[in-house]
């Protein structure tokens, strides 16, 4: 899904993550094949693109300053409880988005409709026509982001979307058969490895589309 907010700067749904979650399904000691996360891209081409995961911890530091405000603070909390609600993305854990992503199975939640909705999100409480020109200077990530700063709104969706994807990491999620997601590695076949599972189709990245 191509999108951004400004050129050289975007905030992407990914599952690249390096360290996927243990399942919770019958006590076993089984990880998710992927880990979903966040991940912000600055500057392009070879030489200027930088690329980082960050975590929920470093976007809540992203959007400190911002959180002084009163408003602002309210809007943030209220999106965050939207997005960390169990009805926005039903039957959504990590193995489960990757199955529905690679059309091993059919799910009412899918990578894409979860770029939508945090878009929306984004677009309904700091809209563009009044936030597309406002920076914040955070106090992380000096050295990753662009001297003048990062957009409130890409800062805001790297929020939702890092709170998102601890969601779907965290959960295991049975289906109408009675399992969790560890049944994607009979589904996907005993040879499955995380790096197969972030190749080719199975791979994921979308960008929220800001603009």
């Amino acid at each position: 899904m191509p999108g951004k907010e400004v050129r050289g700067s975007r905030v992407e749904l990914t599952n690249f993550g390096e360290s996927p979650w243990q399942t919770s399904y019958q006590k076993k000691d089984l990880e998710h094949l992927v880990e979903w996360c966040c991940r912000l891209s600055v500057g392009e081409g070879k030489t200027n693109l930088r690329q980082k995961i960050i975590s929920v911890e470093e976007c809540e530091e992203l959007v400190r300053s911002l959180m002084s405000d009163k408003e602002n603070n309210k809007k943030i909390n209220e999106m965050l409880q939207i997005i960390t609600s169990p009805k926005t993305f039903r039957k959504a854990d990590a193995p489960t988005l990757q199955a529905i992503w690679c059309g091993k199975m059919q799910g009412d939640t899918n990578p894409e409709n979860i770029v939508d909705k945090l878009s929306a999100l984004v677009e309904k409480y700091f809209p563009k026509e009044a936030y597309s020109d406002q920076f914040i200077r955070p106090t992380v990530l000096h050295e990753f982001l662009p001297r003048k700063g990062l957009r409130v709104r890409l800062a805001i969706a790297a929020l939702l979307t890092a709170h998102c994807c601890y969601g779907l990491n965290s959960r295991t999620i049975r289906d109408a058969r009675g399992i969790d997601g560890s049944y994607l590695r009979a589904e996907f076949g005993n040879s499955l490895d995380i790096q197969i599972a972030r190749t080719g189709t199975a791979s994921a990245k979308l960008f929220l589309v800001l603009s």
